[in-house]
């Protein structure tokens, strides 16, 4: 299989990842403190069908963001940058300056952490597998 095939497998299967682990998250086990803050702010629930289409877009640019990064910094680094950079990423998606509410950010919190250590750690693997089979296969080429 060619390399590319590759990314995108693995591209998309982490963004499948990362859009369940959101609905999880957000619909299942706290989608009464996200209705409770809806309605505390008279707020129109942003969505009726259980992803969004923000929601999908939302994983898929974290997903390639974490993607581009997880082979250029070290694990630690790029599990920094990558839930730091997930919380601007969020709220820029959705575009609402008090969407980092306390009552919904702390139960939640550890989740997305965990979240993103999976995603980090499955990308950051892939990268380094990547590297490792490219570096063989040009060695391999240099030799014949």
């Amino acid at each position: 299989m060619k390399l590319y095939i590759y990314r995108i497998v693995t591209v998309i299967s982490m963004g499948c990842f990362v859009a369940s682990s959101e609905f999880f998250r957000n619909d299942i086990l706290f989608s009464k403190g996200w209705l409770a803050y809806y309605n505390s702010n008279n707020m129109i629930k942003a969505h009726t069908e259980p992803v969004s289409i923000e929601s999908i877009l939302w994983s898929l640019f974290y997903v390639i963001f974490v993607f581009t990064i997880a082979g250029r910094y070290s694990f630690r680094r790029t599990l920094f940058i990558t839930f730091c950079s997930g919380f601007l990423l969020q709220w820029f998606t959705f575009g609402d300056a008090d969407f980092l509410a306390l009552k919904i950010l702390i139960p939640t919190t550890p989740l997305f952490f965990l979240e993103t250590i999976i995603l980090v750690g499955v990308l950051y693997l892939f990268r380094k597998w990547e590297l490792k089979h490219f570096i063989a296969k040009h060695l391999a080429n240099e030799v014949s």
